[in-house]
Order: structure tokens, then sequence, then C-alpha cells
């Protein structure tokens, strides 16, 4: 046999199976009949929710520590105030910015489109000298832009999207 007649061999018990489906799906409804409650059930679910016993619950949540993995309590207590006041943290540095090249443009007066400038939102075109936010446009090529910044020297490389 060829593969195209196995082929429509095979998807005819498939058609005949989703025909079926929406034929059943058309012709019975969607949801089963309600049983039909008694009057004492009605009066009782008119009345409200009956009262828990909520401390047996709690109970058995702290005897058996139901929220760790191994179901035992932890090694050490919790103590909302500690003891030793721990040191302070050294004063964060200003983290650096992650610097795009996202073009250049060349002609009399060159100049690049950086991304990711502190204080700015989105693309800046800085020409060579230019300085923004402390950070230095030292020089532009055809592929590449240097910037100095405070503590660092960037070299930024133009990505190329189609090769």
């Amino acid at each position: 046999m060829r593969t195209a007649q196995v082929l429509r061999l095979a998807l005819w018990p498939l058609a005949v199976a989703g025909a079926a489906a929406v034929a059943r799906a058309a012709l019975v409804p969607i949801g089963a009949a309600l049983p039909r409650t008694t009057r004492a059930a009605r009066v009782a679910a008119q009345a409200g929710p009956q009262a828990y016993p909520a401390d047996s619950l709690a109970a058995v949540v702290q005897a058996g520590d139901v929220f760790r993995l191994g179901h035992r309590p932890a090694p050490v207590r919790y103590d909302p105030a500690p003891q030793s006041v721990p040191a302070p943290s050294p004063t964060p540095t200003a983290a650096r910015p992650a610097l795009l090249l996202a073009g250049v443009l060349l002609g009399g007066e060159p100049a690049a489109v950086i991304e990711g400038l502190p204080g700015t939102d989105g693309a800046r075109v800085l020409h060579v000298g230019q300085v923004v936010a402390h950070y230095l446009l030292r020089e532009v090529s055809a592929d590449r832009a240097v910037i100095v910044g405070p503590d660092t020297v960037w070299v930024l490389t133009l990505r190329r999207q189609f090769r």
C-alpha cells in the first residue's frame, strides 16, 4: 500500500469519532438535572452556616507542624525581637549602567545613539565630547563608541542585526 492510502485509512476513525463527538455535544444537555431537595434540607441551607470548632483545627496545625516539610518543629525558635543588633551594612556603591550602542551617525560631527544612560528614558543621541550624567562620549567610529564614566571606560560595539 502506498503511504497516502495508509494515511487515509488511519484518519477515517478519527473523522468518525470527531463527528460523533460533535453530534453528542449538540444533542445532550450541558448539565445533569439537579436532584430534588427535601424541605428540611432547604430550611437548613437557609438557616446559615454552622459554627466550626476552630480551636480543634488550630491544635492540629500547631501539634503537627503541617507547614514544614518534615512535619517537625524548626531547630531555632522564631524570635521577632533579635537579641543582638546586626552590624550596619556597608554603603552600596552606585550600580554601573548597562549601556548599549543602538546606532552610529557618521558625518561632519560624529554621534552615537546610546541606550541605558542614567537619568534618561530610552535612547539618547550623543556627539563626541558631550557629557550626560557624568558619562563622556570620547570617540565614535563606524561600528563602536568609547564612553568614559567616573570609574570605568566602556567600548561599545554596534550589533549587526542581519548577516
